[in-house]
């Protein structure tokens, strides 16, 4: 869910982020909350599993085939994904968002 959280937080903060410049972006997010909250997998900041985000997104309807992002649903997803997470983890994904953009 952190991953999740990562990449659709930035695409609502950035919706004309091309997809490469979210994928990395999100790594680079992914690796500095692995760093601080002592998440030691490679895979937690795996650039596939972003890949696989952003297709399921496109697929779901989130982004058009162009990238687009429909702002309201995806906004709406965010704001569930941090719902669920615990604070000093969201505090970690907003700051290294405002840091990326």
């Amino acid at each position: 869910m952190q991953r999740y959280s990562i990449a659709v937080n930035l695409l609502v903060a950035q919706p004309e982020l091309a997809k490469g410049d979210l994928e990395k972006l999100s790594q680079v997010i992914a690796q500095r909350l692995g760093r601080l909250h002592g998440i030691n997998a490679p895979e937690f900041f795996d650039k596939g599993v972003f890949t696989a985000l952003i297709f399921t997104l496109k697929s779901q309807g989130y982004l058009d085939s162009d990238g687009n992002c429909d702002l309201a649903r995806t906004q709406e997803l965010a704001d569930i994904l941090l719902r669920i997470l615990a604070p000093e983890v969201k505090l970690t994904i907003r700051e290294g968002i405002a840091q990326a953009i």
